[in-house]
């Protein structure tokens, strides 16, 4: 799940000619680091308390840790595609380019909107 969250930034920066270099490498190592201490503590937790004690223990910090970096994984991804569709926008030539911009920015909100949903739900109690 959360691959597909930094798969899915990364090819959106990667694809936008627009976005400086400097932008796309630090939103890759972000990304990257988040994306392993965000593992790495999860598996933490897990071994530390699941199976070996009431289960609602485990799903408490569970619940406590995915709340955490929720917002470190959402908020910069929402913040890059605005800025991403604002590039191609303020770079389009001709208005069918901006009409297909304009209409793409309904199936990826949707998308992002499901990812939000689901990362979320990593937290809670089954």
């Amino acid at each position: 799940m959360i691959a597909l969250i930094f798969a899915i930034v990364c090819s959106i920066i990667l694809f936008n000619p627009h976005i400086k270099w400097w932008i796309k490498t630090g939103a890759g190592v972000y990304y990257a680091v988040l994306t392993y201490f965000f593992n790495t503590g999860r598996q933490e937790i897990e071994d530390k308390y699941h199976y070996k004690g009431p289960i609602e223990v485990y799903w408490d910090k569970n619940s406590d840790y995915v709340d955490a970096y929720y917002g470190f994984f959402t908020i910069p991804f929402m913040v890059l595609l605005i800025y991403s569709y604002y590039l191609w926008l303020k770079h389009c030539k001709t208005k069918t380019q901006k009409f297909w911009i304009v209409l793409s920015i309904i199936p990826v909100g949707l998308l992002f909107l499901w990812l939000s949903i689901l990362l979320g739900m990593l937290g809670y109690r089954p």
